[in-house]
């Protein structure tokens, strides 16, 4: 790890600035060390993650430009910036290329013959809303990914935002597949003592032949067309 850093005025208002350089490490022989073995689909996974970045701040702020995160193949630039130490308002932004998913999931175990599990058993007791903490977020994240392959299903130009603040949470996710788009719009009203969701879920024109073949589903009927949902 290479790092700079500069203090100016430290007499009146202290303030920094620096930059940080970290070189492609291979992540696996370092949790090695550790006794930690990483259990994922593909064997090189995380064998070169890389990282730099500059930074800059105050007393009340920190910000975190020109980010370079490189995990394997993939590449993701962008910036985190802290606006208020003191309410901890937080700001991301992060876009990346082309990211295969399946090669850092865990490998797949044969399945079990024993008895299915009951739902409740599976979810447990379900959890009441942290509204103390929701109401206390000041947040906004914007992050976008070019390409992403998972359980063998290819989505584009996916992007997700959020934005947190005085008790209102709002979440959007908007990705291509199969010549289609999927929609997913959730909005979180947490201002009173009782919280409201608003969950606006769609999808257009996603062909379904290609995503079965991708699956590998076997049907003897030959299915075609395109799928429309609205929930």
């Amino acid at each position: 790890i290479k790092y700079t850093m500069a203090l100016t005025t430290l007499n009146t208002s202290p303030t920094y600035r620096g930059d940080i350089n970290l070189q492609a490490v291979n992540v696996r022989k370092l949790l090695a060390l550790f006794d930690v073995t990483l259990d994922t689909a593909n064997a090189s996974a995380l064998s070169k993650v890389a990282y730099q970045s500059q930074f800059n701040g105050d007393v009340s702020a920190v910000n975190i430009t020109n980010i370079v995160l490189g995990v394997d193949k993939t590449t993701f630039t962008g910036g985190v910036a802290i606006k208020d130490i003191a309410t901890q308002a937080l700001s991301l932004q992060l876009a990346g290329d082309s990211l295969n998913a399946d090669d850092y999931l865990p490998l797949e175990e044969p399945s079990s013959t024993g008895a299915p599990a009951t739902a409740a058993a599976i979810e447990g007791p379900e959890e009441p809303l942290p509204l103390d903490m929701i109401r206390s977020l000041t947040m906004e994240v914007d992050v976008s990914l070019n390409k992403l392959q998972i359980k063998n299903l290819d989505v584009e130009n996916i992007t997700y935002s959020l934005k947190a603040m005085g008790g209102e949470v709002n979440q959007l996710f908007v990705a291509d597949a199969y010549d289609g788009n999927i929609t997913t719009k959730v909005d979180l009203n947490a201002k009173t003592s009782t919280a409201k969701a608003e969950v606006d879920f769609q999808v257009t024109g996603i062909e379904l032949a290609p995503i079965l073949q991708a699956l590998a589903v076997e049907s003897k009927a030959e299915l075609q067309g395109a799928v429309t949902i609205t929930a």
